[in-house]
């Protein structure tokens, strides 16, 4: 089972009761498991908001919500995206003390083209700050309502208001806490076990580990906070350190690059970060950026020192003060700075037209645009994007998470999966209490990792892997105690509640990537859900069937895949404008999912098995299409739309209004012998890989001896 792909390690399980060989979700030991990571992912999901660690995402997002929503035809609609160009007159400034009014001919007018959402966010007076007369021409297919709401609406400050509600939530600062405890913690565990590690350090370490002394704040020039840094400083007399020697902690940096040892003689202390340029980057990292632009050129020199003065300490660059709860300090001084960093990143409208707040705005983006390193955990980059976001709530973070969110190749290889597990896999014993007093083993962890992985990955939150999928056999014969045993375990965990059947399609959902009629598509394989105000009676009979006939959605196949939009496929049997088959990866979130148009109406919400048909991301394929372009984001799979019927046998059940499964017995009994199958398949090919692997060992061993022999034959 090691070469599997690292998604599907761990996913086999044996049945506590009989020793068969079960999907691991179905073994009921291991249900704590399931929990933990639901915890989490609702957790992780919750604080990795991506359209709030990504101003510009958000901004578009809200745009073309505001065009769907508005009363323009679906031609304009197809026509118009966040990158549409639209006109705008101006004419130049007229030269002051020119004359009367009236006698200098007006400038001749001009025109220059913008994106819509530089128009939408007021960039074009930024552009045009010292022009007069600015008018932009709406072209005449704009709807009055759709003009209205987009020289209304002020996304900056909705923006503003959304991050930092979000990061003002108790599970944020919960969040934040958590990880920057065990951060400092493993901070000064990596560095007391370096061989280059002085005893001083060490046991400055130890102190600090029994509660001996108290981390201080960091301050820069004695003013300016320097977030997410802590110092542990000696006393004046502690057994074993030398006196006033201090570590200088950056909290989220690389193990062995995160701690500074500063000695406790002022003149060579100065010495060590005056001559520190990794220091001073990680310094300025952590200021604001409101304050980072108050210096002309940044640097970590002494100030005011004259030279008949040896007060090394008090004139210093770098400064610490006691605190009495240096996670709490960490944490509140954290969210200041997201507040002040979106405050100078984001301006409204009326802060636009202020000279001072443009130039402000351009030397903004001269910085942003720079690029920021972003704090870093032992997972490597995927760990850094991860760890940006929670603990890196502010302007570096926000813009490192969004570029390694966006700039993500289009096929994500071993190492890049390997590095997301390892860095959720640092946090799973950190995040929920409850999971780290269970004991849990090594194969536990990964296993939990594994599936919070997947969740937030399909919840839109982590960047997505593609990669072919091949089809289900669907028939296929497996053992008949396997297949019946594996059906009593499905219909008992379903019976659970719709929670399980979301478990489910979270442990097989996969996605692919795939060229179809000239467009790149995401196809979606595994199980859905849908809302159907039919019974259960007639679906499991009938399944879900076409309106429009299977040979001219083939003609056209692009009608239902969402490349032109037309999302929406038919919900129900009596839908008169619905193409394709429309689905839902979700049950119920965030006012979505298949429950809305089923249980919640009071009709059914089924489960349905599509794991051998190209379900088409309708979302995803439409961004795609309409920003061929653009950096790829992870979109949500709210819709699902299928271009074929679905078969009844394909229904693994319903869930009604009050949540109670109705199950379907011949389609649990399909899906079990499917399942069952595919277990036996892969165990017996992987014991067919140990075989080879054991026998090429022997092979190698008696070639080895063999050679051995020859030589003491030749002596």
């Amino acid at each position: 089972m090691d070469d599997l792909p690292l998604y599907e390690q761990n996913l086999i399980s044996y049945d506590p009761e009989n020793g068969l060989p079960i999907p691991r979700w179905l073994d009921p030991s291991v249900s704590s498991e399931d929990l933990a990571a639901r915890e989490l992912a609702e957790l992780l999901g919750f604080c990795m908001k991506p359209e709030l660690l990504d101003p510009a995402r958000y901004i578009n997002t809200e745009i073309e919500r505001m065009i769907e929503a508005s009363s323009a035809s679906q031609a304009t609609k197809e026509r118009l995206n966040i990158l549409s160009p639209i006109k705008v007159t101006f004419r130049e400034r007229a030269p002051s003390g020119g004359g009367l009014v009236g006698t200098i001919a007006p400038s001749p007018l001009h025109t220059q083209a913008f994106e819509l959402k530089q128009i939408v966010t007021g960039q074009h007076y930024v552009t045009l700050k010292d022009k007069v007369m600015i008018k932009v021409i709406w072209p005449k297919d704009f709807p009055s309502d759709l003009i209205s709401a987009l020289e209304s609406v002020d996304l900056q400050s909705d923006y503003k208001n959304r991050v930092i509600e979000h990061y003002t939530h108790p599970d944020m600062e919960y969040m934040y806490k958590m990880l920057s405890e065990q951060v400092l913690k493993r901070h000064l565990q990596h560095h007391a076990g370096l061989p280059t590690t002085s005893v001083s350090s060490q046991n400055l370490i130890k102190a600090y580990q029994n509660s001996q002394i108290q981390p201080k704040r960091v301050y820069f020039r004695d003013k300016y906070v320097v977030t997410q840094a802590v110092c542990l400083e000696a006393r004046g007399s502690m057994a074993g350190v030398e006196p006033h020697a201090a570590l200088l902690v950056f909290c989220g940096e690389p193990d062995d690059q995160a701690v500074f040892e500063l000695p406790g003689d002022g003149l060579k202390r100065r010495e060590v970060i005056e001559a520190s340029e990794l220091m001073e980057k990680y310094v300025l990292k952590r200021l604001s950026i409101y304050d980072g632009l108050r210096f002309k050129k940044f640097d970590l020199k002494y100030q005011g020192i004259e030279k008949r003065s040896n007060d090394y300490l008090r004139d210093a660059s770098l400064t610490f003060h006691d605190s009495d709860d240096i996670i709490s300090h960490l944490s509140f001084t954290n969210l200041e700075r997201l507040v002040s960093d979106i405050d100078t990143l984001v301006f409204t409208y009326t802060e636009r037209l202020v000279d001072q707040g443009l130039e402000l705005f351009g030397a903004v983006l001269n910085i942003v645009s720079g690029g920021a390193a972003a704090p870093t955990i032992g997972a490597g980059l995927a760990g850094r994007m991860l760890l940006a976001s929670l603990l890196g709530l502010c302007s570096a973070g926000i813009e490192a998470t969004r570029g390694m969110l966006a700039d993500r190749p289009e096929d994500a290889d071993k190492h890049y999966k390997a590095a997301m597990i390892a860095a959720i896999l640092e946090i799973v014993t950190v995040m929920i209490p409850k999971t780290a007093s269970i004991g849990l083993t090594n194969t536990s962890k990964n296993a939990i990792s594994g599936n919070v992985l997947k969740r937030m990955r399909f919840e839109g939150v982590t960047p997505p892997l593609y990669h072919d999928i091949r089809l289900i056999n669907r028939n296929v014969i497996p053992s008949e105690l396997g297949a019946m045993h594996l059906k009593r375990r499905l219909l008992e965990r379903l019976s659970q509640g719709p929670t399980a059947a979301q478990d489910m399609i979270y442990e097989y959902a996969r996605c692919m990537k795939k060229t179809v009629e000239n467009h790149k598509l995401i196809i979606y394989r595994g199980q859905v859900f849908r809302g159907d105000m039919r019974t259960p009676e007639v679906i499991f009979r009938d399944g879900f069937q076409l309106r429009t006939p299977v040979s001219e959605i083939k003609k056209d196949i692009h009608q239902i895949t969402g490349v032109r939009g037309g999302f929406g496929g038919g919900r129900n049997a009596l839908d008169p404008d619905g193409k394709g088959i429309s689905t839902s990866v979700f049950y119920y979130k965030e006012h979505t999912g298949a429950f809305v148009y089923g249980g919640k109406r009071g009709g059914y919400t089924y489960v349905v098995d599509t794991i051998d048909m190209d379900g088409y991301h309708l979302y995803a394929n439409h961004h795609m299409a309409k920003y061929p372009n653009s950096r790829q984001i992870n979109l949500s799979p709210t819709e699902i739309n299928f271009g074929d019927n679905i078969a009844g046998d394909m229904i693994l059940g319903a869930y009604d209004q009050s949540g109670r499964f109705i199950p379907n017995d011949f389609g649990l009994e399909m899906f079990a012998r499917r399942r069952a199958s595919e277990i036996e398949k892969q165990l017996m090919e992987a014991a067919t890989r140990a075989v080879g692997k054991a026998q090429s060992h022997v092979a190698a061993q008696a070639l080895k001896d063999d050679s051995k022999s020859d030589a003491r034959n030749r002596d």
